[in-house]
Parts: C-alpha cells; sequence; structure tokens
C-alpha cells in the first residue's frame, strides 16, 4: 500500500442516516409547497431541482434527523441501487425518504473522492462480498455498509485524484460528442452517397 495510505472501514469515515420508515411518509402528510422531500431520482440522475413532494414544518420538525445539508451524499437503496449523488450548494431544505441512505463524510475525506470510490468496482464488490455474494436488489443494513473497507490516502492526495479523475471524466465526455459528431457526419455522407447512386449521380 502506497505510503500515508491507510486501511479503515467507511463506518470511520462516514456518518450514515438509512430514510424514514415508510409509514412515516404517507401521501396523507404532503402538502403543495414546503420542505422538499429527497427521492431514488435525485441520486440516480444527481439532480436537486425536480421535486414531486413537500412536508409542511410541523412535519419536518419532527423528522428533522433526516435532513440533508450541502456535501453530504445520498444513496440509492432499493431497485436502481448504488447510484449516489452530492448533495450541492444552495439545495433547498429537506429530508430524504425511505429510498435513501444519507452519508455525511468527517474531515478525513473529500465527498468528491468518497463519491468517486463508492462509484468504483472496489465499492461494489465489497458490497457483494459483505451480501455474502447474492444478487442485491437492495442495500444491505447500514452495519454490513459501515464495515466495508477502504483504503484512504492523505486528504491532500484525495484531491489530487478527484483533479485527475475530473480532467479525464471531461476529455471522456469531449471525446464522446466528438465521436457523435463525426458518426452524425458518416451517415449524412452515406445517405448523400445512396441518393447520388440511385439517381445516376454517383
Amino acid at each position: 500500500m502506497k505510503k500515508g495510505w491507510e486501511i479503515t472501514t467507511l463506518g470511520s469515515v462516514c456518518r450514515f442516516v438509512r430514510g424514514p420508515f415508510g409509514g412515516s411518509l404517507k401521501k396523507s402528510v404532503f402538502v403543495e409547497d414546503g420542505f422538499a422531500v429527497y427521492e431514488q431520482q435525485h441520486a440516480i440522475y444527481d439532480q436537486f431541482e425536480e421535486i414531486r413532494y413537500f412536508i409542511d414544518e410541523a412535519k419536518f420538525n419532527e423528522m428533522q434527523r433526516f435532513e440533508v445539508q450541502p456535501r453530504d451524499l445520498i444513496m440509492s437503496c432499493s431497485g436502481t441501487m448504488g447510484k449516489i449523488a452530492i448533495v450541492p450548494e444552495g439545495v433547498r431544505r429537506g429530508i430524504i425518504n425511505q429510498a435513501l441512505l444519507q452519508l455525511t463524510p468527517s474531515n478525513v475525506v473529500s465527498a468528491e473522492f468518497l463519491k468517486f470510490w463508492m462509484d468504483s468496482d472496489n465499492f461494489q464488490e465489497s458490497l457483494q462480498e459483505q451480501s455474502g455474494g447474492a444478487a442485491i436488489q437492495n442495500v444491505p443494513s447500514v452495519s454490513i455498509l459501515k464495515e466495508i473497507r477502504i483504503q484512504l490516502p492523505p486528504l491532500a492526495e484525495q484531491q489530487r485524484i478527484v483533479a485527475r479523475l475530473d480532467s479525464l471524466a471531461a476529455e471522456t465526455q469531449r471525446l464522446g460528442r466528438l465521436y457523435e459528431q463525426k458518426q452524425a457526419a458518416l451517415a449524412a455522407l452515406k445517405k448523400s452517397l445512396l441518393h447520388q447512386a440511385f439517381t445516376g449521380e454517383l
């Protein structure tokens, strides 16, 4: 293992909050506007603008332990499992629903580094191992997740890795757009050539 890195557990570097029991958020408690209820779609699509459900201040105060804060991570916990998003600054105040897990990183781990790691095969394979190798349709219990081991570099190294991965992601997106443009140009050329071929112009 690289010098300065340490092996620790996810539970040692994050605080976990599993979403409330489903019965706590019946449709009868929803209001037209108020405090947001964040759902799986917000983790899956990494977007926090489109809110379908709201609760009033009294319900929010009752369920305040499930409040999301900027820099928290939320993870989808059933169906489309294991999708991660970082709660952005300026997000509308609200809580997670029963299908989400909230992770609050400690000061020894970068939220971005943690997201990249949880998106990686390393985390997904550890999840499989901790679950006995079964096909996972739902995230295992928080106690199992807390025991998953992570190799953690110093914070400065985490930030360097995140910057490198962000750069690679941007380059990948640029190449993807270039490829799509070339595909479109080739399709247009093929269509033009076919037209010329069957009209005697070729």
